[in-house]
């Protein structure tokens, strides 16, 4: 698990590989995958329905998710998600 979590956080990792780690069993590498600023909108967007709401706290936290998601964001179960998500279009609108 250590190894992939360093890949899923390595600025260089391929974004093939990035889409691979984003399925991984483990929540943690989905997690770094999802913290890791060459994800991709696309892998970020389905992230931001994981079932760990720290993986999707991480897509709120990433620069690349897209407005779209943050709105769809704004709707998650999690406070914590749902405020964050909000203050991140609050700031993204200044």
């Amino acid at each position: 698990r250590a190894v992939r979590m360093e890949v899923a956080s390595n600025l260089i990792t391929p974004a093939k590989a990035l889409i691979n780690l984003s399925s991984d069993k483990d929540w943690e590498v989905r997690w770094c995958v999802a913290l890791n600023p060459k994800t991709t909108t696309k892998i970020l967007a389905e992230l931001s329905r994981d079932t760990n709401s720290l993986v999707r706290e991480a897509v709120v936290l990433n620069k690349n998710t897209s407005y779209d998601v943050l709105v769809f964001l704004l709707e998650d179960v999690v406070g914590t998600i749902r405020e964050k998500a909000s203050d991140e279009l609050e700031r993204r609108n200044k």
